[in-house]
């Protein structure tokens, strides 16, 4: 006890604590606006795969609320951002995109939840166009509201990247994800010039731009043929609703 409070009170040794506080307190608020890929977590499709079947959380699976099972209570809590990956802005803060370039954007996944999320992801997946039109056709997925400003009308991709859900009634392990209670993880989305151009955005304007990520299954379970035990879970446990980040405003200019 007595060598633990001479060194608390020797001089130095109280320096070389206050310098190491402050190299911590640098670190953990520094780093991240340094380096934005820490910020914005790990790469969505590097998480571990589910592991599906008995193994699943059971801090991931929501209660239902009375005998029935499709009425669901606590919801698991996923947020998106968004972000324009450009080095140029405008006077009031809006990220610019030169003409005749790819428009490049960043959808964290953020998981507010106590427990882990499973995400149903899939690489090079990006529906843009209205989002009530791709509720009625059942599209899961990333899906981009872009329109220009001062103008409700929604841009369309014309239908080329669309994954219909009522295909897919059981997801395969390998493009479901794990996400952990409390982190975020990150999906870098390039759309090219040409299919700027299919979107309509060929020349200079202004457009405003939200994403959505929505699923609407949980996954039929697998039961391997002749098993005798009764599942824990009735489903694969992914992550079922519709999540949406902030609207962003952005540029496309010839400077």
């Amino acid at each position: 006890m007595r060598r633990t409070r001479r060194f608390l009170t020797e001089t130095e040794n109280i320096k070389l604590i206050v310098f190491f506080v402050l190299a911590l307190a640098v670190a953990s608020n520094g780093l991240p606006l340094a380096l934005p890929q820490l910020k914005a977590g790990a790469v969505c499709l590097k998480l571990p795969n589910s592991p599906g079947g008995n193994r699943q959380s059971l801090l991931a699976y929501p209660k239902a609320t009375s005998n029935d099972a499709n009425v669901v209570l606590d919801q698991q809590r996923l947020e998106l951002d968004l972000e324009i990956i450009t080095d140029t802005y405008t006077s009031l803060g809006d990220p610019v995109v030169k003409v005749g370039e790819p428009l490049q954007m960043r959808v964290t996944f953020i998981n507010k939840d106590i427990g882990p999320l499973t995400l149903y992801l899939l690489e090079d997946i990006k529906n843009v166009g209205p989002i009530e039109t791709y509720e009625t056709a059942g599209v899961v997925g990333l899906i981009f509201e872009i329109s220009v400003v001062g103008s409700n009308n929604k841009l369309n991709d014309q239908g080329t990247n669309r994954t219909i859900a009522d295909q897919l009634p059981t997801y395969p392990l390998e493009d479901q994800f794990m996400l952990p209670a409390g982190s975020r993880c990150r999906m870098d989305i390039e759309f090219s010039v040409d299919e700027l151009n299919v979107m309509g955005l060929r020349g200079p304007g202004e457009y405003r731009v939200r994403v959505y990520y929505r699923n609407y299954s949980r996954g039929a379970m697998i039961v391997a043929p002749g098993a005798t035990a009764t599942p824990m879970f009735q489903d694969q446990g992914v992550w079922v609703g519709t999540a949406q980040s902030r609207e962003l405003r952005f540029r496309i200019d010839i400077e």
